[in-house]
């Protein structure tokens, strides 16, 4: 019985190690679409530089104040108040924690894609007056979140948006199914087990 009970609670153990692993950046070099138009209306600040999509998710953040439009993805919320960035996860995460490098004196939101396909809000970004790119300290959510996908989108401030770096702290949500691929060889560990006890038990 102890053997029985030792080897099942190995395979639950093996069935949740990605959840049970340290956190990793679970946005890492994921896909990103940018839903708008980006890269335009920079005002007084020069044409600035443009980045692909995959720049937000490559782990490297800009240096610290860094002008807004010159290493990252940008766009001016007046003329283009409805763009938005998504980031596929190309799987299921349990998230729990967000850090974000972004325009200092705007406001910005990280959503998440829930069970039910509908977007809910994971992390409103805050101010954080200085200049030009700025990191948020690392914002650990009340209860961790699960989800395929995120969003970022500007709420509020001057209308010149940027993005630099988004972080997504978290691990890969088990696959249900994993206990079921070792139900066979439990079953037949079991069978094993009263085949030796019957033959103790007749000698």
């Amino acid at each position: 019985m102890k053997t029985t009970k030792l080897l099942l609670a190995m395979v639950i153990a093996l069935a949740f190690v990605p959840s049970l692993a340290s956190a990793d950046n679970v946005a890492l070099n994921k896909d990103v679409t940018l839903n708008g138009t980006f890269f335009t209306d920079a005002g007084g600040w020069g044409a600035g530089t443009v980045s692909p999509g995959s720049r937000i998710v490559n782990g490297t953040f800009a240096g610290e104040e860094t002008q807004w439009n010159l290493d990252g993805v940008w766009w001016n919320g007046s003329s283009n108040p409805n763009n938005n960035i998504v980031i596929d996860l190309k799987g299921t995460y349990r998230i729990s924690s967000f850090t974000v490098q972004a325009d200092d004196n705007d406001t910005y939101r990280v959503l998440y894609l829930d069970a039910h396909n509908t977007w809910q809000t994971a992390y409103d970004v805050p101010y954080q007056f200085s200049f030009g790119l700025v990191t948020r300290p690392e914002y650990t959510l009340p209860t961790p979140i699960v989800t395929s996908a995120l969003q970022f989108v500007a709420t509020g401030g001057d209308g010149d948006y940027s993005v630099s770096q988004i972080v997504a702290n978290g691990g890969a949500v088990p696959i249900p199914g994993a206990l079921l691929l070792f139900g066979p060889g439990l079953v037949g560990l079991g069978a094993v087990r009263r085949k030796i006890r019957n033959r103790m038990l007749f000698r």
